[in-house]
């Protein structure tokens, strides 16, 4: 017999959530600031230890931004991304109660030479 009790505060399932990310669509940079913010539904400080991040599959280090349940994830490549290409970015973030959250986007970089 399996036994749960479920009080009211409980019940709330705890999430940690992307609520913001750039670039989105066409980049106008080589070198565009990628940026992701996570929030912790439960008010659980993001884990800065946690954080992972990948451009194309290569791992990179992303700067965390603030702390608490709120904290943005920033990244400037050091060198150019490959123009007129699609780059795909993974990051990944945990709160100190272990709640994992994970935002994939893809963004374009188009020909930044042409102004």
């Amino acid at each position: 017999l399996a036994a749960s009790a479920t009080t009211g505060s409980q019940a709330q399932t705890c999430a940690v959530e992307a609520s913001e990310w750039a670039p989105r669509g066409t980049a106008r940079t080589a070198r565009p600031r990628i940026t992701v913010t996570f929030t912790s539904t439960c008010g659980a400080a993001i884990d800065p230890a946690s954080i992972q991040m990948t451009i194309d599959d290569e791992a990179v280090m992303a700067t965390p931004e603030g702390t608490g349940p709120k904290v943005t994830v920033v990244y400037t490549p050091a060198t150019a991304l490959v123009e007129e290409e699609d780059h795909t970015v993974v990051v990944k973030a945990r709160d100190v109660k272990g709640t994992a959250g994970e935002q994939t986007w893809t963004f374009h970089v188009g020909d930044t030479y042409s102004r």
